[in-house]
Parts: structure tokens; sequence; C-alpha cells
């Protein structure tokens, strides 16, 4: 042997025993090669154009209002449950009625008498003006306004 102050170079190590024979050294498998050539190459993601990143985060945050303003839309409307108010016709009189075939035009007086309720107890509801028109199957007959008086109904 050479000086034992020394570090073991080389294969095998001269340890005094004779070299394995091939085929016989190793009593289990040796790892296989690597298929990949390159098993640790960083791939960098493919990045979307400036863009394509705004355009999906514009949409994002779109869909995000719109989901913000679904869920306080609901809340609202289970505090609140609005109704329509209810409107009945009490009584109607026609006075003054007349015919004409050469103009085709009919003329008179319509009084109506009707009631206004409010359904709702959270919410009241006021009216400045009140707009009336009188149809006949599809044909418009006649439109009146009742004057600027406030309505309010609790």
């Amino acid at each position: 042997m050479q000086d034992p102050s020394r570090p073991v170079t080389g294969y095998p190590a001269p340890n005094g025993c004779p070299p394995p024979q091939p085929g016989v050294a190793y009593p289990y498998h040796a790892n296989q090669p690597n298929p990949y050539p390159y098993p640790y190459a960083y791939v960098q993601p493919n990045r979307a154009s400036s863009s394509r990143a705004f355009v999906r985060s514009f949409i994002l945050a779109m869909m995000v209002a719109f989901i913000v303003m679904g869920v306080t839309i609901f809340i609202v409307w289970l505090v609140l449950r609005p109704r329509f108010p209810e409107f009945q016709v009490e009584s109607v009189s026609l006075t003054n009625f007349s015919a004409s075939n050469s103009s085709s035009s009919i003329t008179g007086n319509w009084n109506f008498r009707f009631s206004v309720t409010n359904p709702n107890k959270k919410m009241s509801i006021s009216y400045d003006v009140v707009q009336c028109l009188l149809f006949y199957k599809p044909e418009f007959i006649s439109e009146t306004r009742i004057p600027p008086t406030i309505f309010y109904l609790i």
C-alpha cells in the first residue's frame, strides 16, 4: 500500500480485496438512467399579453361587481318584501255623452272614483301627478291629469 495519510482516490479503493467479477458485483439493480435528457430544466409558463390580461381582469371584476350587486338587491328585497300598490275602481259615470258620425268623435264627461291602498308596511308611496288614460280595446280615447296635489300613501 501507499502512504495511509493520503486520501483514497480511484476505483476500486485499494483495500486488499480482489476486484469484483463482472455481473456479480452488485446484488441489487442499478438505477435506470433518466429517460429525459434535462430533468431539471425550468420551463417558463406562457405569459399572456397585457391586453389579454387586462380583458381577463376586467371581466373578472365585472362578474364580481354583478354578484355583489345581485346579493345586495336580494338582501334588500328579503328585508323589505316590496309589493305593488292596489288600485280599485269604486264608481264610473258618463254624462253629456254624444257621438258624431260626421267627425267620428265621441264626447262626454267621464267621472271615475278609485281608491289606492299601499300593502307595504315598511315603505310609503308618494304621487306628484296622476295621469289617467282611457282606452277601448287597442284604441286610445282620452287622457287627463289630476292637478299636482301631493298624494301620500302610508
